[in-house]
């Protein structure tokens, strides 16, 4: 992780995760909200972890195609197979054991067309339409209250909330939050946490699309 520059900006490497280390940034019986600007030409992510460390990893189709291929009889020797085979299966167990007890929060994901929420590293959620700018930094909170996943637009925790998602078997001891990119570097400012936010947060309904999300066609945030 690099901080560049005199507004202090947090740049994430693919596939890397800056986990916030300072003791108000842990979640406090399983709640915590955070305000944050991002830029990046995709997958701004935000993960939820009962610790730190882990990075965003995931079991993939290649993955399981390839172990696929090598389990099948048209394999080549029996031996190399059965070397590789065991390599892929410890490979595939260990990116799966890395998501265990977690939760991510994606904008921009699947090339910059949608938003998704990852429980385990399996998707749960998705809306379409949420993007994010290369070119520009946009402001965003994300609620985390025992397994509800509050999304806002703006610095103001329970203000212009696009999404709302509910986990009816919410993991425990959820208590990390880090920040973190896929394929592209993501850049980071202006991070701060705060307690979860009490009570009904209202899910902006503009021109009836809340389940598309928020429509900020200004800003890119979310796509008309």
């Amino acid at each position: 992780m690099v901080r560049v520059g005199s507004e202090d900006v947090l740049v994430v490497p693919p596939f890397e995760c800056a986990w916030l280390s300072n003791k108000d940034a842990r979640l406090k019986h399983g709640g915590g909200c955070l305000t944050f600007e991002a830029k990046g030409e995709n997958d701004v992510t935000l993960l939820f972890h009962s610790h730190a460390g882990s990075k965003r990893i995931q079991p993939t189709r290649s993955q399981t195609r390839r172990a696929a291929l090598l389990a099948s009889p048209s394999s080549s020797s029996p031996s190399s197979s059965s070397s590789s085979s065991r390599r892929s299966s410890t490979s595939s167990t260990s990116s799966t054991s890395s998501c265990l007890g977690s939760y991510a929060v994606i904008l921009g994901s699947h090339c910059n067309s949608k938003l998704v929420i990852e429980k385990d590293g399996q998707k749960v959620h998705e809306m379409l339409g949420v993007r994010t700018s290369s070119s520009a930094f946009a402001a965003y909170w994300i609620d985390f209250n025992r397994g509800r996943i509050a999304i806002g637009r703006g610095s103001i925790p329970g203000h212009a909330c696009f999404l709302m998602w509910r986990d009816d078997h919410a993991h425990e001891g959820i208590e990390r939050m880090g920040l973190s990119a896929w394929d592209k570097h993501v850049c980071y400012k202006n991070i701060a946490t705060h307690p979860p936010v009490q009570g009904h947060i209202p899910v902006d309904d503009t021109k009836g699309t809340s389940r598309r999300g928020y429509h900020a066609f200004a800003m890119g945030w979310i796509d008309g």
